[in-house]
């Protein structure tokens, strides 16, 4: 297999990941670089939409999870008010 060359100092399978804040930018990136020379080669997003998406989802499964704790809850408390009125 062929190794990545920087198309600016002919480095060969040298690269690296940089956090980078560019100036009047309210986002972060990463940027793939040349570990050698440091000529950026791509972008990637400082927060991973997909990591984000999986968050979310584990979020709405907790509280999905706690909602039916507590209608399990409920559910108790008017069934002992059920047999309190019947009394």
């Amino acid at each position: 297999m062929a190794l990545s060359k920087c198309g600016s100092c002919g480095a060969t399978g040298r690269w690296e990941i940089t956090e980078v804040s560019p100036t009047r930018s309210r986002f972060k990136f990463f940027f793939v670089q040349c570990s050698n020379c440091g000529v950026p080669v791509g972008v990637v997003d400082y927060n991973h939409n997909s990591s984000e998406h999986d968050r979310i989802l584990e979020g709405i499964a907790e509280n999905k999870k706690e909602v039916g704790q507590v209608k399990g809850m409920l559910d108790d408390i008017g069934n002992a008010l059920n047999r309190l009125m019947r009394k």
